[in-house]
């Protein structure tokens, strides 16, 4: 029984190293060419939330400094009293 398996177990590994490889053949330009794709939109990603951080951080400042602006244009009531 015991020969039987391994006779068995070893026509099925001879079987499966014979088999044909289906998977498609990429040429290495096709490879190249998916990965500057890939890292030219991961460039075009990180360049717009980079801008976007950077507008945020312009627009935070800029209404602090109206504020500031603002502020400092207004009079206090009752501190001028003579």
């Amino acid at each position: 029984m015991k020969k039987q398996l391994l006779l068995f177990a070893g026509s099925i590994l001879i079987l499966a190293s014979c088999s044909t490889d289906n998977t498609p053949n990429i040429q290495q330009a096709q490879i190249d060419s998916i990965a500057r794709a890939k890292a030219t939109l991961q460039d075009v990603l990180n360049k717009q939330k980079n801008d976007s951080i950077i507008n945020a951080i312009a627009k935070a400042k800029a209404d602090s400094i109206e504020t500031i602006n603002t502020s400092a244009a207004k009079p206090v009531p009752g501190a001028n009293k003579n």
